[in-house]
């Protein structure tokens, strides 16, 4: 029930997501959107240092299932004013039969199944079978089939396809969808500090949260700037090498971190790794569509969107493969190394070392202030290590493939800003 409930909200999410950037793009200038997507970000930024500390409080305090709850009083709120300060010109009407028929459905199967058989596969190796297993070489096969299928229907087959195969003629539009998909992937390290706070120092949800906030506060500050600065030079494409550069030296900055860290090191390395995606999410926005027109905007806009989803959908995949297949082989190290062995109370399954993190800090389990204490603490230190390392290794990927974008300034536009999809009636 939850899978599917988490579906159809993506269904949901998807549309907003693209269409508020195909909205902006419609309505500006090449060298304004810049500044409206960086109000998008303030908010998105301040959601996302919000909401995780309001989750954490329902965690701790009320219950986990008011983490879905709170959204319904949010969208009956939302809806209303949606309707009534997003004036748009109608689109030209047509039967629901028409319209659904237009959906390259066929093309969406083959890259939604190619998908989630890489994740399935992905997520499940080291853990539910082995990364030589026949169960994780089918997928992987299965992959590439529909991944194959999927590229000949958008080539030779649909009329109106999800990723028009022509886009990628386009060398700038290759080089930002490629770096949309390393942009995506260098959240990563973000998402394991949390589980750093709670497990290193003892933190419960609500502070890992609010300890997350130098990442947030940085990306928004230096989104802020770079869009202030395109709008008035057009300098664009110099904010996503730099972006790269920052976040992997904030993340290899991060992987030096360790329980007698002091404080002043854990806000400074966020902060650093924060400027990175501050500099190049909005700038490779922005730049995609720098010589295109029309329609192949919102082709483009979408395609990166897409593209940047898989990437941190795809990078948290990579990131839990790694992590449980190296979790257990540190912390039998960490505990052999001070000759060390835990026993479990009865009514605990004996795997709870190596599967549940909390054990860390569970005083039935595991005495505070221990040798065992210790050594898993270690052995989560070492572990997560790996994770912000495969971030400088995204940082990297970011800098080789913005090589290929377009260095050119913006140019100043006056076109006219009316709003010009092309199923509106002139």
């Amino acid at each position: 029930m939850l899978i599917i409930s988490r579906a159809i909200a993506g269904l949901g999410c998807s549309g907003i997501f693209g269409l508020v950037d195909i909205i902006v793009a419609d309505i500006t200038t090449i060298r304004e959107r810049g500044k409206f997507y960086a109000v998008m970000t303030m908010v998105w930024a301040f959601s996302s240092a919000v909401g995780p500390l309001i989750g954490g409080l329902f965690v701790d305090r009320v219950s986990w299932r008011w983490i879905f709850y709170i959204n319904l009083p949010l969208g009956l709120i939302t809806l209303p004013l949606v309707n009534h300060f997003l004036r748009l010109p109608s689109p030209k009407q047509e039967s629901i039969y028409s319209a659904l028929g237009g959906i390259d459905w066929l093309g969406s199967f083959f890259i939604g199944a190619a998908i989630a058989c890489f994740l399935i596969g992905v997520q499940g190796a080291g853990t539910q079978f082995d990364w030589n297993s026949a169960a994780f070489i089918c997928l992987m096969i299965l992959t590439i089939i529909f991944g194959t299928l999927f590229i000949y229907v958008e080539g030779w087959v649909t009329k109106n396809p999800v990723i028009p195969l022509s886009l990628f003629r386009d060398r700038n539009v290759v080089g930002t969808c490629l770096a949309a998909f390393f942009i995506g992937m260098t959240f990563l390290p973000n998402l394991y500090m949390p589980e750093w706070f709670q497990v290193v120092l003892g933190v419960d949800a609500t502070m890992s949260g609010i300890r997350t906030f130098p990442f947030v506060f940085s990306m928004l500050i230096f989104q802020i700037a770079t869009s202030t600065i395109t709008d008035s030079t057009g300098i664009c494409f110099p904010f996503i090498p730099m972006g790269a550069v920052f976040f992997s030296v904030g993340a290899g900055l991060l992987s030096i971190l360790d329980a007698s860290s002091e404080l002043w090191k854990q806000i400074v390395f966020l902060f650093i790794l924060g400027i990175g995606p501050g500099l190049a999410l909005n700038s490779n926005l922005v730049l995609v569509q720098t010589g295109l027109s029309g329609n192949a905007i919102a082709v483009a806009i979408s395609t990166l969107n897409l593209i940047q989803v898989l990437g941190s959908t795809i990078s948290p995949a990579i990131g839990a493969a790694i992590f449980n297949s190296e979790i257990a082989n540190h912390i039998n190290t960490n505990l052999a190394s001070a000759n060390i062995t835990i026993t479990v109370p009865a009514g605990y399954d004996p795997s709870i070392i190596y599967t549940d993190p909390t054990v860390v800090h569970n005083t039935e389990i595991i005495a505070s202030g221990s040798l065992a204490q210790l050594a898993l603490i270690n052995a989560y230190v070492q572990t997560i290590s790996t994770e912000f390392l495969i971030g400088v290794a995204f940082g990297g990927g970011l800098l080789v493939v913005s090589l290929l974008m377009n260095k050119k300034r913006l140019p100043v536009h006056t076109e006219n800003k009316e709003v010009e999809l092309n199923f509106i009636e002139a």
